[in-house]
């Protein structure tokens, strides 16, 4: 049984005491619950609904239950357009079907609030003279709304094409303008081609020029450098020849004071009062022996400067510089000397008179 709730009600129905009113509801609410409501307006799948139907009228008219296809049809129908929240239960299930529509059957209850069936056909004619006089007003009406709005798209139209050809003529007007600055830029810009390529020539031009210079610069630094490394040299050389010259003349002169000068060896006088004359020297020979050390390295320090002159000319700032640091200490080493000469000097001049008496030196007032 494909229908079973629907053919249940048809046989509650034939047996319950119930109206007829009723009784059709509730076939009409069963086949809307298994079959679904009716698709009024949209496009209808085949659900084999017929075959269903046909099946089930065949049942209950072998049952006894007299119900065609389109009776249930009927039913399905007036219940899936009326449901419950839109039936007047005053009405019977007929007046429902006869009306179509919940709003025609409020049209006509406005007319007539207790309609039978023959007066729901009256009124669903009336109503529908009605609507199509009201239609084919409404098509006059449209029709001239039409017409109307046709006028006005035709002067929009006129309006746009004018505004079109304005904007025509101006968007002519700026790509004319673009073009001549265009060709203006163009021409900009073969110039600033010609310019660019002026300023990389002088720019080579400029860069030979400062690559020269920076040679002949170069050239002339060294030329100076060499001049002055020369300069330095020969006077580098004219001094330390003079200061060997003069080296030499105090180094033989403090060797021959030297050895000229007394060996004596100096007591302390026995007197409770030390003597107050001049410097006290313990020992004659360690000043001599001092003395013939300077004179010895200055003899040195000469003879290794004599063999460096000849090289002054080849040598770098630097090793000049280091020469001259030598000629400093010679010059040192020779004043040195003569401070011990002097001091030897002093203590022959005017430290005490000493005699020899039995071997024994006495100092003498």
């Amino acid at each position: 049984m494909d229908l079973p709730k629907t053919y249940q009600a048809c046989i509650e129905a034939d047996k319950a005491e119930r109206t007829l009113s009723e009784k059709q509801w509730a076939i009409g609410d069963a086949l809307v619950e298994e079959l679904g409501p009716v698709c009024s307006g949209r496009k209808r799948r085949n659900t084999g609904l017929g075959t269903k139907l046909a099946a089930l009228s065949e049942t209950l008219n072998d049952e006894g239950i007299l119900c065609s296809v389109a009776t249930l049809i009927s039913y399905r129908r007036t219940a899936s357009i009326f449901p419950l929240v839109k039936r007047i239960t005053s009405l019977h299930f007929n007046i429902h079907s006869e009306a179509g529509s919940p709003n025609m059957l409020k049209r006509i209850l406005e007319r007539n609030p207790q309609p039978t069936s023959r007066d729901v056909i009256y009124w669903r004619k009336y109503f529908a003279e009605e609507d199509a006089g009201k239609q084919e007003n409404e098509i006059i009406t449209e029709l001239e709304l039409k017409e109307l709005e046709d006028k006005a798209k035709a002067k929009a139209k006129v309006k746009t094409i004018t505004n079109a050809e304005v904007e025509a003529n101006k968007i002519i007007t700026d790509a004319e303008a673009k073009a001549a600055e265009i060709v203006n830029n163009e021409a900009t810009l073969k110039d600033a081609k010609a310019e660019a390529a002026r300023i990389l020539a002088e720019a080579k031009k400029a860069e030979d020029t400062a690559r020269q210079t920076a040679k002949d610069i170069e050239t002339i630094a060294k030329a100076k450098i060499k001049t002055k490394i020369k300069a330095l040299a020969t006077k580098a050389s004219k001094k330390a020849a003079k200061i060997i010259e003069d080296a030499q003349a105090k180094a033989a002169t403090i060797v021959k004071e030297a050895e000229a000068g007394p060996r004596l060896t100096l007591i302390e006088t026995p007197k409770p009062k030390p003597l107050v004359r001049g410097p006290l020297y313990t020992d004659g020979d360690t000043v001599f022996q001092e003395a013939s050390k300077s004179a010895t390295k200055a003899a040195i320090d000469i003879t290794d400067l004599r063999n460096t002159i000849p090289y002054f000319n080849l040598m770098t700032p630097k090793n000049i510089e280091f020469i001259l640091t030598l000629v400093v200490d010679l010059d040192g080493t020779i004043t040195e000397a003569k401070q011990q000469l002097q001091g030897l000097k002093t203590a022959r001049t005017k430290g005490p008179r000493l005699v020899e008496i039995n071997g024994d030196a006495l100092p003498q007032q």
